[in-house]
């Protein structure tokens, strides 16, 4: 991968705050794994407020909840976003 210059990484962190949580929901643990070298925190929120933990718990995706635990997700991050639980 080529070397990823601050400037580079900021902007790209500017544009797609949500890129962690677009990348574990289509590209799983081998996008999250991109992100990170590119320099994306693993607690990134997007826009929402909502971080990438937050969105696989929601989905139920432990597989995912346990490596973003494991590469230093902090659990006790709340989000800015409200859940809805009405229908």
């Amino acid at each position: 991968m080529a070397e990823v210059t601050p400037a580079l990484r900021a902007q790209a962190v500017a544009r797609r705050p949500d890129a962690m949580r677009v990348a574990a929901e289509f590209l799983g643990v081998a996008g999250l794994e991109r992100l990170i070298e590119a320099g994306f925190e693993v607690n990134s929120a997007g826009l929402d407020g909502r971080t990438v933990l937050h969105q696989a718990a929601l989905d139920g995706d432990a597989a995912i909840c346990q490596w973003l635990l494991t590469h230093g997700a902090d659990r006790s991050i709340r989000g800015r976003c409200a859940i809805s639980t009405s229908g």
